[in-house]
């Protein structure tokens, strides 16, 4: 497994960015049987420059943690065999070294550093989460479902926690806030007043903000922006059309429709993001 690493910021971090890359990467790839010796980009730059790729690219002016540029047109996640008696794979291989070729990686360590805070980890862990989250990216897979981010989601953190077995002096958190799980599902009154005290409302107040993203959404729904300025409440529709999208994705309508295709992929990111935050606080 080669990282082909590159530091395009000024953040310091307390540990190896690239040997933790290459140490993640390889489990994720161990993970998901890769027959073949592999290699991948890293790039590591501040919020303004992934901005810059992230409108570039995606056609999407804001700032982002990660983004994965796959190499490798997958007929289905991480399947192999598609590589193999196939003429056309053979541009998938560098032809020089004989490596599978992944893709590239971008972290905004900036990003990652606000997140860090925001979940209460550190930054090595977010780090090591986004590589773990990117790779599954490259061997294509996605989370423009429900089911496809819980996917990626046991995927990434499996991951994780095997590579902290293996190393413990990596010191890689696998929970976000072990010590918080003893209020789980508690309907007792002062306890609840603790997990929505202000300071928690605040936090989870601020890190909606940066995640909500149904702009785009009204737009498509409704052709007067006066009218939906006055008369909707945007982030509430957004809200209860998110929730029906995942209902429906649980029962036996998700055969027929799908309102999933509502939103793009940055979008039911965002909004499974939002959801989740407030199922961690709340229960």
């Amino acid at each position: 497994m080669t990282v082909e690493f590159s530091n395009e910021q000024a953040e310091t971090m307390a540990f190896d960015p690239e040997a933790l890359a290459e140490q993640v990467a390889a489990q994720v790839l161990e993970d998901e049987k890769c027959p073949y010796d592999a290699v991948l980009s890293l790039t590591l730059v501040d919020n303004e420059e992934i901005r810059r790729l992230n409108h570039s690219f995606r056609d999407i002016d804001r700032t982002t943690d990660v983004l994965s540029f796959p190499m490798i047109d997958w007929d289905s996640p991480s399947d192999f065999s598609m590589l193999e008696n196939s003429q056309e794979a053979e541009d998938d291989f560098d032809p020089d070294s004989g490596q599978l070729l992944l893709g590239d990686i971008v972290i905004s360590v900036e990003r990652a550093k606000e997140q860090a805070q925001e979940y209460g980890h550190t930054l090595k862990r977010e780090i090591a989460f986004l590589i773990a989250h990117s790779v599954l990216h490259l061997l294509g897979y996605d989370h423009m479902t429900e089911e496809e981010a819980s996917v990626m989601e046991k995927k990434q953190e499996n991951a994780l926690q095997e590579l902290k077995s293996l190393n413990p002096k990596l010191r890689i958190r696998h929970d976000a806030s072990e010590h918080d799980m003893w209020y789980m599902n508690s309907k007792a009154k002062e306890i609840k007043d603790h997990q929505w005290n202000s300071q928690t409302r605040a936090a989870y107040d601020a890190f909606k903000e940066r995640h909500q993203n149904y702009q785009r959404v009204m737009q498509v729904l409704f052709n007067d922006t006066a009218y939906v300025n006055h008369e909707v409440n945007a982030e509430n529709l957004n809200y209860h059309l998110f929730k029906l999208a995942s209902n429906i994705q649980s029962s036996e309508l998700r055969h027929t429709v799908s309102l999933y295709d509502l939103f793009t992929p940055d979008e039911v990111y965002d909004n499974w993001m939002i959801e989740n935050a407030g199922w961690y606080v709340g229960y």
